[in-house]
């Protein structure tokens, strides 16, 4: 009965999120739901979450969602269900997002659909503003304001309440990330959330913390092809387990351009100049590898040291001896190198 309240009383803080991801990800396809305002690349994303409560019978979550891309603009739509018998809540969103060289915005209208057996039902109409920005290449800081400018219809004036977060990311070194957050919902106690991502080619391990109640959650990412797919466990000191199965798709697409050579690059807009590309993987320095997406400054000085240490590359393919460099980031970052034969510097 408890778990039951607790649940009434925090409707609107009910997020169709895995718990265990960081709340900003530039490598998640899930940003449709975590923060819309990231910039990804150019294409169609769509993604699908599963979540259930085991503390209580039939309270499951449903969430889909997907994306479109073309830069400087996203645009999105979003879907949830959660509930149960007793308590559902059905919630649309569509956003749109803008991006300004390293910094973007997204504006969310959110309309929802509450009805609670017994209370009767209400309709709730509010909107969320998403920001973010890239320091570097290693640090970036994003914010969010949710349930602004609500207005209630229905058996019920009760509006969902303000809530403020903040997010620093940092991924200094390439396959760690850690992300820190602090979240604050009217009326209650600030709360802290620590995230640990740990990449190995196509397979990730993430552990979290939240505080106010303690929730421990930890869970794994597996990428095939275009297509990802998550675990997840949290235990959480008052509801208990909560598993959360979410997949992904994505396609990915940029214009290629031309070179001199006769190859082609594809080149993310507004990061290189077209004649860079493909580059001699023979005589790249680091400064211009961290410029081919994929590719952070640690992993490009394991490139460079590999390359001295064999004394030069002669089939590109023996870039997956470099720790860290799987099968689909050597596809990924293939176009923007060659061996020699062709020189587009």
């Amino acid at each position: 009965m408890f778990a039951i309240l607790l649940l009434l009383f925090s409707a609107f803080e009910i997020n169709p999120l895995p718990k265990m991801y960081h709340p900003i990800s530039g490598n998640s396809d899930f940003n449709i739901f975590l923060n819309p305002a990231i910039p990804s690349k150019e294409g169609i994303r769509a993604s699908c979450i599963f979540s259930r409560l085991f503390s209580m019978p039939d309270l499951d979550l449903y969430s889909a969602g997907v994306s479109w891309t073309k830069n400087p603009i996203t645009v999105s739509a979003t879907a949830s269900q959660f509930g149960n018998s007793l308590y559902r809540e059905i919630t649309t969103g569509f956003a749109c997002a803008y991006r300004l060289k390293g910094q973007s915005a997204c504006l969310r209208l959110k309309p929802m659909f509450l009805s609670i057996k017994g209370y009767g039902s209400k309709v709730v109409w509010s909107s969320d503003i998403y920001t973010w920005t890239g320091i570097n290449s290693y640090l970036g800081i994003g914010m969010s304001i949710q349930n602004m400018l609500s207005t209630t219809y229905g058996t019920s004036s009760s509006r969902p309440p303000l809530t403020v977060n903040a997010h620093v990311l940092l991924e200094y070194f390439d396959g760690v990330s850690l992300a820190v957050s602090v979240f604050k919902v009217r009326d209650r106690n600030l709360r802290k959330s620590f995230s640990l991502c740990f990449s190995f080619n196509d397979l990730s391990l993430l552990i979290g913390y939240t505080d106010s109640p303690g929730e421990f959650s930890a869970g794994f990412e597996a990428e095939v092809s275009n297509i990802r797919s998550h675990y997840g466990l949290s235990n959480h000191a008052d509801l208990g387990y909560t598993h959360t199965a979410c997949i992904s798709w994505k396609r990915e697409y940029l214009s290629p351009v031309q070179t001199v050579s006769g190859n082609t690059a594809f080149l993310p807009p507004d990061t290189v100049s077209v004649r860079l590309f493909p580059a001699d993987i023979n005589r790249a320095t680091v400064s211009l590898l961290v410029k081919i997406p994929g590719i952070g400054p640690v992993l490009a000085r394991r490139i460079i040291d590999f390359r001295d240490e064999k004394g030069n590359i002669e089939d590109l393919e023996e870039l997956l001896n470099v720790n860290g460099i799987g099968k689909n980031l050597f596809e990924q970052i293939k176009p923007y190198l060659t061996t020699g034969e062709t020189d587009g510097m």
